[in-house]
C-alpha cells in the first residue's frame, strides 16, 4: 500500500519476494527484490542491502555462481559500511558466487566473514536466509578441503542455528556436516 511507510513497504515487498521465491515464481521474486533495492537508494542501505543479498541466493538458487555474482558484488559494495553481521553475510555471498565461478579469492574472503562474526550474530538474532555467514563459508571449506576449518565452522554454525532456533540454518550446517563426512 503506498500510504505505508516507507521502511515498512520495503520490508513488505521483501517478504513477498522471499514469499513469491519459495513458492517457486523466481521471476516475481527477482522483480521485488530489484524493486527493493532500487527503491531504497541511500534512503534506506539496510533494506538495500537485504534486497540484493536476496536476490543473490535466488539468483544462485535459479541460474547459478556466476549470474549471481554481480549482485553479490552490489551487495558487497553496498556492505562497506554496514554493521558486522550484515557486512559478513554479504562477503559470504561475495566469496560463495565467487569461488564456485573459480575465483581462488572467494576462499579467503569466507574466512573472513567467519571469522568472529558468529558471536555478534547470535546476539543480533538477526539470519540471513541461506547466506548466514555461520555456514557459507563451512561450505567453501569444504569444497577446498580445509576439513578442520570446516569441522569448527559447522560446529559453531550448528550451535548458532540451535541458540536462535533457525530450522534453516540448523538444515544447512547439517546437511553440509555430511557433505563434510562423505569427503572424509
Amino acid at each position: 500500500r503506498p500510504a505505508l511507510p516507507e521502511p515498512d513497504r520495503l520490508s513488505a515487498q521483501l517478504l513477498l519476494g522471499q514469499a513469491a521465491f519459495n513458492s517457486g515464481d523466481v521471476q516475481r521474486a527477482g522483480d521485488l527484490f530489484d524493486a527493493v533495492a532500487a527503491a531504497s537508494g541511500t534512503g534506506h542501505p539496510d533494506a538495500a542491502l537485504k534486497a540484493l543479498l536476496d536476490h543473490t541466493l535466488q539468483s544462485w538458487a535459479r541460474l547459478g555462481p556466476r549470474a549471481a555474482l554481480p549482485v553479490a558484488v552490489r551487495a558487497r559494495r553496498l556492505a562497506a559500511g554496514a554493521a558486522p553481521y550484515p557486512r559478513a553475510c554479504a562477503e559470504a555471498a561475495w566469496a560463495l558466487c565467487s569461488w564456485l565461478s573459480g575465483d581462488p579469492a572467494g576462499l579467503d574472503a569466507a574466512q573472513t566473514a567467519a571469522s568472529g562474526l558468529i558471536p555478534s550474530a547470535a546476539a543480533t538474532g538477526t539470519g540471513r536466509w541461506g547466506l548466514d555467514p555461520a555456514a557459507v563459508p563451512a561450505d567453501i571449506a569444504v569444497w577446498a578441503e580445509r576439513f578442520s576449518l570446516a569441522e569448527r565452522l559447522l560446529t559453531d554454525a550448528l550451535r548458532t542455528a540451535e541458540d536462535r532456533a533457525e530450522p534453516f540454518l540448523l538444515f544447512h550446517a547439517a546437511f553440509s556436516s555430511s557433505d563434510m563426512l562423505c569427503r572424509l
